[in-house]
């Protein structure tokens, strides 16, 4: 099979790739030549049946985190040229801004055919008509393109740290369409907690506003013997995000080891989507966990 391919990385290329059984995959490692960070970017082939009506990006952030680094995310852009009409595309961040939680809409130029790249956190303070005095900013951002064909839109949203030698790349998460969010249940695979790693999972609602409330109950599994080790239940308004480290979701705060997550949704109603990112302790290096067993 032949198709048209993204790749996440600076100038969001497309290209055309032949990806069939016993084919090589390409992919691409970007490095940051003052800090030699780098991240892992999967060329992909659209699936025609997929729902890419919208892209949800589940981490949208300008925080501070450990060590005084100031975390803060970037997104990325590609668009498929399929429709040469294709022009705009319509981006909705929800979420705290300061002390605050806003919803901001503003409209993005992005031509068929073309990429671009963005600091979310900026654009959303900025198209709210505050003054950007260093706020922290907390939320998920929802991208809807005026024309929607079956190439559409990709892209991912990388978190990275401002401060510091290393750990600059933090990690990156791609973007998610709309045919791929959970309606009941979803598994977050290869989390690992001990002396040398550490682990996040993040839920997040991606529905519409005035949409259905999602009630998730979580589970953390060991890998070795498949014994539930944790648990949580959360709940989320659409646009409201939920992570935790995975130790904290086991009692006494004991190291989990190897492990995985399973989410269902306990509700009637409403999709969610979750994922997991490892991270090294020394740096602050991470790998994302994206979700997979989707029902």
């Amino acid at each position: 099979m032949s198709g048209p391919v993204y790749y996440g990385g600076p100038n969001c290329c497309w290209g055309y790739e032949s990806i069939a059984p016993r084919d090589l995959v390409p992919y691409a490692v970007e490095v940051d030549q003052h800090t030699g960070d780098g991240s892992f970017a999967v060329f992909e082939t659209p699936s025609l049946d997929t729902d890419r009506s919208s892209l949800f990006f589940p981490a949208v952030v300008r925080t501070p985190g450990a060590g005084g680094n100031l975390w803060s995310s970037e997104v990325r852009l590609g668009r498929g040229d399929d429709d040469q009409a294709a022009a705009t595309v319509e981006a909705t961040f929800r979420g705290v801004i300061g002390d605050t939680w806003r919803t901001v809409v503003w409209t993005q130029p992005l031509a068929s055919g073309d990429g671009v790249r963005f600091d979310p956190a900026r654009a959303a303070i900025f198209h709210s008509g505050l003054p950007d005095a260093g706020q922290s900013v907390v939320g998920t951002l929802s991208v809807k393109p005026d024309l929607v064909r079956y190439r559409s839109l990709f892209g991912e949203v990388r978190v990275i740290s401002a401060i510091g030698a290393t750990g600059a790349t933090g990690a990156s998460v791609g973007g998610i369409p709309a045919g791929r969010w959970a309606s009941s249940k979803a598994i977050v695979a290869g989390l690992s907690d001990d002396e040398a790693l550490r682990s996040n999972l993040a839920l997040a609602n991606p529905g519409l506003e005035g949409g259905p409330t999602v009630t998730l109950d979580v589970s953390l599994v060991r890998g070795a013997d498949a014994q539930v080790i944790g648990s949580a239940g959360v709940t989320l308004a659409p646009g409201e995000r939920w992570q935790v480290e995975v130790r904290d979701l086991v009692s006494g705060g004991a190291a989990a080891g190897e492990s995985y997550a399973v989410v269902r949704n306990t509700a009637a109603t409403g999709r969610f989507v979750a994922y997991g990112v490892v991270h090294e302790r020394s740096s602050g290096d991470g790998a994302d966990r994206p979700m997979t067993g989707v029902e």
